[in-house]
């Protein structure tokens, strides 16, 4: 039987992740990853690019874009969007024979749309995950092929959330891959519990601004800081000094009392 033909769009830390995985799958001869797409400024920003990865193992590297047509890639069975911020448009959806599989860090079909992993801490849900779907031409839509689930900490931020699904990602990945080598099989299924909700990144962009003047329930400002703390350069909160108009930057540190105590400076 030949592997299976696969093309993977890849972003952020989980993208370089799987890719590791399925450049590993592909070297064993269980998959044949015929392509890679990454976004334009992969490799640019925090997280790791991928181009070292596709150089290494000999596989061609697009960057998503305008000038990148479906017809410009070569023919597979699956399209792959692991952690993939743009929305495909249907000449991209047509194009793999047996359809397009999207990563997802919410229980969809509960927050759909942008930020998933800061809106669970927002809104306090309790429990989030991560779903693996079939594709379709609305956002986060489409049948389920496999959710997990964990709890969400007291001590966690978007930040600390965001690496605890990365592993929880990696291990439902590990799932799919004896089906990614014979699709020809049965396809997993999930049952979607969770109610459904949709947010857009201009919803995440409106809850920026903090009024001073505002009257909040302890708990709810606690999970608005948790849920726009990520990186200390993000800046994903502030207030406005009302003498200068400058913004005042806000974001929350939580420590486990379990943590080990900081080390004193040196003398």
């Amino acid at each position: 039987m030949k592997p299976t033909p696969l093309i993977a769009f890849v972003d952020h830390e989980i993208g370089h992740r799987l890719l590791q995985r399925l450049i590993d799958e592909h070297a064993r001869g269980g998959i044949a990853l015929v392509a890679v797409v990454t976004t334009q400024d992969n490799g640019q920003r925090w997280w790791p690019g991928v181009a070292g990865l596709c150089k290494a193992a000999g596989l061609p590297l697009h960057r998503f874009g305008p000038g990148l047509q479906p017809h410009d890639l070569p023919e597979a069975e699956l399209h792959l969007l692991l952690s993939w911020k743009h929305l495909m448009p249907a000449p991209w959806l047509a194009r793999p024979r047996r359809g397009t599989l999207n990563l997802h860090y919410s229980l969809l079909p509960a927050h759909r749309g942008a930020y998933p992993v800061n809106w669970a801490l927002i809104q306090g849900d309790r429990r989030t995950g991560v779903s693996l779907h079939w594709v379709d031409e609305r956002v986060d839509h489409g049948p389920l092929l496999l959710q997990r689930a964990l709890d969400i900490a007291p001590g966690d931020t978007a930040r600390s959330l965001q690496r605890r699904l990365d592993d929880l990602a990696a291990s439902a990945f590990d799932e799919l891959l004896p089906w990614l080598r014979d699709p020809a099989q049965p396809a997993p299924t999930a049952t979607a519990d969770a109610p459904a909700s949709y947010h857009s990144a201009a919803d995440f962009a409106a809850g920026a601004a903090l009024d001073p003047d505002s009257t909040w329930r302890a708990g709810d400002l606690i999970n608005l800081l948790r849920g726009r703390s990520f990186l200390p350069d993000s800046r994903l909160l502030h207030l406005t000094d009302p003498a200068t108009g400058r913004r005042v930057y806000l974001r929350l540190e939580l420590e486990d009392e379990a943590a080990p105590p900081p080390a004193e400076p040196p003398n």
